[in-house]
């Protein structure tokens, strides 16, 4: 909260402006995904890289396997064991004091980013789910040569939600999520012209008006991954890329990425910095490959970010240990 003070006539005023009125300068990457859209979309494109980062890339493993005790395939980052730290190198540098967990301290990373980024148990399941059935079907593949709301789309169906309405929103999300990253803010310039372009916004709009059919062979699983593959895969000049683009077009990719790192900082506090950052820090940046991110972008969002809690801290007179100083 950044309370704004002014003197007219000798009389003090306040005004109240919450952290969210500060607009984020990538606010327009994403106009038709809600917040906790982009949050769900930011957590699949982070537990995707994190599980394709190891060893042994895309591996289930659930919650209730992990409460068994069950140490079958686990990831050497999302898995990792949280441990209390002496000092935090990023609190260091930014001149902030170390405190204590509020809620109950989560066991690994993965779980820690699940609580940060208000991810339930239940979604959480289901999308490593969804990434096992990517990993058997695509053996040997990496993450970062999918286009993952498509593989997601391709994978999930309504039986694996608790609703039907729950299954069209989340489709109709992946779906914006493509419209996103292929035609408004796509990696590499768009022909206006382009077919696959023009097919592709058919496809999507009349799936935003009514559930789409999406069994494997059906004809509009086939055409929507036809034209979002022909899409992805455009390179400059007729080369052959490594990787596919639909998440890191500008400003989309610092949108995304922006989400995740506002997990850094405590959820009933919001201008207060987590004790487990580096941890959190360390998992975030496994997304770079996805999101076309670098140092110095990574170094952008976070300034921004860091800025935008500094001032309500400052404004709103905070000065509490682990706090923005």
């Amino acid at each position: 909260m950044l309370i704004e003070k002014s003197c007219e006539k000798n009389t003090m005023q306040e005004h109240v402006v919450e952290l969210e009125d500060f607009p984020s300068p990538f606010a327009d990457a994403a106009p038709n995904l809600s917040e906790s859209e982009l949050r769900e979309t930011a957590y699949e494109i982070l537990v995707g890289a994190c599980r394709s980062s190891g060893p042994k890339p895309l591996t289930f493993f659930s919650h209730s396997d992990s409460n068994r005790g069950d140490k079958r395939n686990p990831s050497p980052s999302l898995y990792r064991s949280l441990t209390v730290t002496a000092s935090s190198k990023v609190k260091k540098k930014l001149g902030l004091k170390t405190t204590s967990s509020r809620n109950k301290r989560a066991a690994t990373t993965g779980e820690l980013m699940r609580v940060q980024m208000r991810v339930s148990e239940l979604t959480d399941t289901r999308v490593r789910r969804a990434l096992l059935r990517v990993a058997a079907g695509q053996l040997g593949r990496r993450i970062e040569s999918m286009v993952l709301p498509l593989e997601l789309i391709q994978q999930l169906k309504c039986s694996d939600f608790p609703s039907e309405q729950e299954y069209e929103a989340w489709l109709r999300r992946n779906l914006k999520v493509l419209e996103a990253g292929l035609l408004l803010h796509p990696r590499l310039p768009l022909d206006k012209a382009d077919i696959n372009a023009l097919r592709l916004q058919h496809i999507i709009h009349e799936g935003l008006e009514k559930p789409m059919d999406i069994g494997k062979d059906s004809e509009s699983m086939h055409a929507l991954r036809s034209v979002v593959l022909s899409l992805a895969w455009r390179s400059i000049e007729g080369s052959v890329p490594e990787t596919c683009h639909w998440a890191d077009g500008f400003p989309l990719n610092l949108r995304i990425y922006q989400t995740l790192l506002e997990a850094c900082f405590d959820n009933h506090e919001e201008t207060c910095v987590i004790e487990e950052v580096d941890e959190v820090l360390e998992l975030i940046k496994t997304t770079w490959v996805m999101l076309g991110m670098n140092e110095m972008l990574h170094n952008v969002c976070f300034s921004w970010v860091l800025f935008q809690r500094y001032v309500a801290s400052w404004s709103s007179g905070k000065r509490s240990a682990g706090c923005i100083e």
